[in-house]
């Protein structure tokens, strides 16, 4: 999950960060900031093209995949706070934590992307195939490419 927090200590939440919960008998949460996931792309060292620094915007929804056996992640983050056309997606193997850029090529360059979501599935054929997700937002969105994205892969 991630949250509004109070980055620069001024008291009101200004960006988002990513956290962990637990809801125990839909009752109660159990909510942990996870500073050490966001300083994953805080410090970065390679950045998308158009970006010479880390992001330094709101880290906000993720998802996981196991592919081929690996756990993999999708992770959205924002270079450049309240500016929808700087989201962009990282892939992460979290065996090593190093968040890689990952370039979308949409036909049109659309390259605002955000909300990942990674599905591994059975095909019709039978065979197995990816399903992956994400919105591409207006301000960073190639003509009449704006709003939900579908890549589909059998293998």
């Amino acid at each position: 999950m991630h949250y509004f927090a109070d980055v620069d200590s001024h008291g009101t939440p200004d960006l988002d960060r990513l956290a962990t919960a637990v809801l125990t008998d839909f009752n109660t949460w159990e909510v942990r900031a996870q500073p050490e996931l966001d300083n994953d792309l805080l410090k970065l060292k390679s950045f998308h093209r158009g970006f010479s620094a880390p992001p330094r915007g709101s880290i906000g929804d993720r998802d996981q995949v196991i592919f081929d056996g690996v756990r993999l992640e999708l992770q959205e983050a924002q270079y450049i706070p309240g500016d929808y056309s700087s989201w962009r997606l990282f892939l992460i193997d979290p065996r090593e934590r190093v968040p890689r850029p990952l370039e979308i090529d949409t036909g049109g360059d659309s390259r605002s992307f955000g909300n990942p979501t990674a599905t591994a599935l059975t095909a019709p054929s039978g065979k197995p195939a990816i399903l992956v997700t994400m919105y591409v937002f207006a301000e960073g969105a190639a003509r009449s490419e704006a709003g939900p994205l579908l890549f589909y892969v059998e293998r």
